[in-house]
């Protein structure tokens, strides 16, 4: 029987991608990234994690970072993106899926940085966690991970004092088991949307005006790392990382009120997309939140023994 990351490392190396020409996720969609980079470092900046670099490069001094991990880490774009920001010198990759592996390969050689990124195809946790990193980046893989305590604590453990971790994620309900105030905020704005908008982009498909959660045992068997442990990672963040910065980007409306419905938006629906955003922040105030960005350091040694010192005189 294939183990789960047998099983996880198949489904990604063979999911079905959109014709280039479709663009039906909210990370192809120029205002909703805009809106999303302004909720993260305060400026509508165009291009996907743009707003996080902007963050991280505001935040940590310093910079490049020397060395850097990321643990499903897919295509090695965001990574490279990293680097070529001057963020991190260099970078330790881990990715299960082979044929990310190749493109990620290959999209090192591209960039001419194919010195600076290692690729590993196994699980780091096996590994005996030492202090050598001076990054750890989460970009929308730390939802992928089946203990998310387990990965914040290695996380923790391989960052040298002072080290940095970085994430920009999925932090909604495990396997997608929405809420009823989010099904109703989603399946309202696609019931009040014209009717081309519900045109699906496969064949003549038709996109419900519903809402509805998707059944946890098919999301298993398609991908048993998919969203598995997702709700426990912020208040996993917060007792890992205890002064960790977070902020929350919403998802409520663009990511699944507007899941594949994204591909019918044209830039004359401009005035509705900024309208649907709207919704969005409203929804993200009530709690509805299914992406957060978070920077996060580890004490230095000098810090961290003066915490132990005083806890045990307390």
């Amino acid at each position: 029987m294939k183990s789960e990351l047998q099983r996880a490392a198949e489904h990604w190396s063979k999911k079905e991608k959109p014709p280039a020409e479709v663009r039906p996720r909210w990370w192809q969609h120029r205002a909703i990234c805009r809106h999303i980079n302004r909720r993260v470092c305060g400026t509508d900046i165009d291009g996907a994690g743009a707003g996080l670099r902007r963050w991280v490069s505001s935040r940590i001094t310093g910079l490049p970072l020397a060395s850097g991990v990321s643990i499903g880490c897919g295509n090695a774009v965001k990574e490279i993106n990293l680097i070529k920001a001057g963020i991190v010198d260099r970078f330790d990759l881990f990715e299960i899926a082979e044929e990310r592996v190749k493109q990620g390969t290959l999209n090192a050689q591209q960039a001419g940085l194919e010195g600076r990124i290692q690729y590993h195809s196994h699980s780091p946790f096996a590994e005996a966690a030492e202090e050598r990193y001076d990054l750890v980046y989460w970009d929308n893989s730390l939802h992928h991970m089946l203990d998310v305590r387990e990965a914040l604590q290695y996380s923790r453990d391989v960052l040298k004092p002072g080290g940095y971790l970085v994430m920009d994620d999925f932090v909604g309900p495990s396997r997608f088991q929405w809420t009823d105030r989010n099904l109703e905020i989603a399946t309202q704005v696609r019931q009040s949307l014209p009717a081309r908008f519900l045109k699906g982009w496969r064949s003549e498909e038709v996109i419900p005006a519903e809402v509805r959660r998707p059944s946890a045992e098919k999301l298993i068997a398609d991908d048993p790392t998919e969203a598995a442990d997702s709700d426990r990672i912020i208040p996993e963040l917060q007792r890992i990382f205890p002064e960790v910065e977070l902020k929350l980007t919403g998802g409520a409306v663009y990511h699944l009120a507007l899941n594949d419905v994204l591909a019918n938006f044209t830039d004359d629906d401009l005035p509705l997309m900024k309208l649907l955003l709207l919704v969005d922040d409203m929804a993200s105030d009530l709690g509805e939140n299914h992406y957060a960005a978070a920077i996060a350091q580890k004490p230095s040694s000098s810090v961290a023994a003066r915490d132990r010192d005083q806890d045990q005189s307390v």
